[in-house]
C-alpha cells in the first residue's frame, strides 16, 4: 500500500514483467549463448589453458553478437516499455488509471530494470558456479566475472535510461529507436565530419588522431583515445574492450549521466501532453534544435559527397553540395515532424531560407578570417619543443618524445618557416621555393601550459 501512494505501482510492474518478460528471456539466452556457450564448446581441446584477462576476451565471449546484443537489447526495452505514452489508445487507457505520473514512469523504470538486470547477474552467477564445478581450459576468477557483471549492467543502465529519455522526447517508437542511436553516434560523426570539413577550409588545421598502439602477445592492437569520438558507449563497446577496458571513472560518469537522464524524463514527463502521442517531438520547444541538428548534419554529408565527388572546381561543387544539403535537410526533417509530404507553404520557405543561413554561418565563421586561426603563432618563449616531419608522431609516451627538439635555435628556425608559410598563403603563392621538396608536413608545439 505504501508504495501504491508514495513510490510505484505494483499492479503496473506485474503488468510489464508479464507483457514484455521476452526481453528478459531474449536477453538471458543471448548473454549465454555468448558467455558460456563458448566455454563448453572448448572444453576437450587439447592445448594449454589460457588465462583470459577479461570475459570480453575474443578468446571466449568477446564476439561480435554480445556487442550487437549490448547494443540492441537495452534499447529495445526502452522502445517497448516506453509505447505506453506513444500509442493513442494506451496513453489515454493509462493516464486514466488513479495513479500520478511519477508513479506510472517509476513502475516502468523499475520493471525495465528488472528484466534487463536480472539476466546479467544470472548469467554471472551461472558463469562463476560452472568455473567452479568444471575444469574449463580458460582460467578467470570471481573478479573477472564480477567486472563483467558490472560493466554491462552500467552500460545496459545507461541505455535503457537515455532510451526512456528520448521516448519521453518523441511520439512515435521507430522514430525514437532512429533517434537513440543517432544520438549516440553523433559525437564520433560531427567530430569526423567536422574534422574533414575544417582540414579542407582552414589552411594549417589537423585532425587530432589521439591512437594508443599496444602490444599484447606480439600483436599490434591501435584504439582511439579521443574523448569526443570515446563519448559515445558504442565505439567504446566496438573497441578491443580486453585491451581498453572501462574505467569506474567511466562506469560512475555512465552512472551520473543515467540518474541525469532519468531525473530529466520525470521533469519532461510532467509537462507532456496526452495528445501528442503518436506526434514527432512531443515539446514544441525542441522542434528547432531538431531540425536544425538534422540540416546540419545533412549538409555536412551531402557536402562532403560532393567535394569527393568533384575533380576541377572541388570548392564550388561542395558549396552547391552545402546548399542542397540545406534544401534536402530540412524539407525531410519537416515531412517527419508533420507526418505528411505536403508542406510546400510560404512560411515554410522562409523557415528553410532562414535555416539555411544559420547553419551556412555555423559552417563558415569556423572558416573564415575572423577568428584569425591561420595567421596565429605561438611565441618563442612559450615554445618547449617542437617536431616538423611527414608524418604525425603517434604511439606511446617514450616514442613521441624521441621525436620532439628542445633546441632554442631549432624552435626559432621552425617558427620563422611558421610566419613565411603564414605569409605566403595570405599572399596567394602555392610554393616557397621551387627546390622545395615536401609538399606537406606536421608541425607540432608542445607549449608551456
Amino acid at each position: 500500500m505504501t508504495s501504491n501512494r508514495f513510490f510505484c505501482s505494483g499492479g503496473v510492474i506485474r503488468q510489464c514483467l508479464r507483457q514484455h518478460g521476452w526481453i528478459g528471456l531474449l536477453y538471458l539466452v543471448g548473454l549465454l549463448f555468448t558467455v558460456l556457450l563458448p566455454l563448453f564448446m572448448s572444453i576437450g581441446d587439447e592445448q594449454p589453458r589460457v588465462v583470459l584477462k577479461s570475459l570480453f576476451d575474443s578468446t571466449s565471449s568477446g564476439n561480435e553478437l554480445q556487442k550487437l546484443i549490448l547494443r540492441t537489447v537495452p534499447v529495445l526495452a526502452g522502445v517497448m516499455l516506453l509505447r505506453f505514452v506513444q500509442r493513442q489508445g494506451p496513453s489515454d487507457l493509462y493516464h486514466s488509471l488513479p495513479l500520478r505520473r511519477a508513479h506510472l514512469l517509476t513502475s516502468h523504470l523499475i520493471g525495465g530494470l528488472i528484466l534487463l538486470l536480472v539476466p546479467v547477474w544470472l548469467t554471472a552467477g551461472v558463469t562463476a558456479w560452472v568455473n567452479t564445478s568444471v575444469e574449463l581450459p580458460y582460467i578467470f576468477h570471481i573478479n573477472d566475472i564480477g567486472s563483467w557483471a558490472l560493466v554491462v549492467s552500467v552500460l545496459t543502465v545507461f541505455l535503457f535510461t537515455f532510451t526512456v529519455f528520448v521516448g519521453i522526447c518523441v511520439g512515435q517508437s521507430l522514430l525514437q529507436t532512429v533517434v537513440v542511436y543517432v544520438l549516440l553516434l553523433l559525437p564520433q560523426f560531427l567530430f569526423m565530419m567536422i574534422g574533414r570539413f575544417l582540414e579542407r577550409n582552414l589552411y594549417g588545421y589537423v585532425r587530432v588522431r589521439e591512437t594508443v598502439v599496444q602490444y599484447i602477445n606480439g600483436s599490434e592492437f591501435r584504439s582511439n583515445n579521443n574523448v569526443w569520438e570515446n563519448l559515445s558507449p558504442f565505439v567504446r563497446i566496438m573497441d578491443n574492450l580486453p585491451q581498453r577496458a572501462f574505467s569506474y571513472m567511466e562506469l560512475l560518469a555512465y552512472l551520473g549521466i543515467s540518474l541525469l537522464f532519468v531525473a530529466l524524463s520525470y521533469g519532461l514527463y510532467r509537462k507532456r501532453l496526452v495528445e501528442k502521442a503518436t506526434q514527432a517531438i512531443a515539446f514544441p520547444f525542441l522542434q528547432p534544435l531538431f531540425k536544425a541538428g538534422v540540416i546540419l548534419c545533412t549538409m555536412l554529408v551531402i557536402g562532403d559527397y560532393f567535394y569527393n565527388a568533384g575533380t576541377r572546381g572541388a570548392a564550388n561543387w561542395s558549396i552547391f553540395g552545402y546548399a542542397l544539403g540545406s534544401v534536402l535537410g530540412y524539407i525531410v526533417v519537416e515531412m517527419v515532424i508533420r507526418k505528411t509530404w505536403q508542406i510546400v507553404r510560404v512560411r515554410a520557405l522562409v523557415e528553410m531560407v532562414v535555416y539555411g543561413v544559420i547553419m551556412g554561418l555555423v559552417l563558415y565563421i569556423p572558416i573564415s578570417g575572423w577568428l584569425g586561426y591561420e595567421g596565429r603563432i605561438p611565441t618563442a618563449h612559450s615554445v618547449e619543443k617542437v617536431y616538423v616531419g611527414r608524418e604525425e608522431p603517434l604511439g606511446g609516451d617514450a616514442q613521441t618524445e624521441a621525436y620532439y627538439s628542445q633546441d632554442r635555435a631549432y624552435i626559432a628556425s621552425v617558427l620563422n618557416l611558421h610566419r613565411e608559410l603564414v605569409r605566403a598563403h595570405a599572399a596567394g603563392e602555392k610554393t616557397l621555393s621551387k627546390n622545395l621538396a615536401v609538399e606537406s608536413a606536421f608541425i607540432v608545439y608542445r607549449l608551456d601550459d
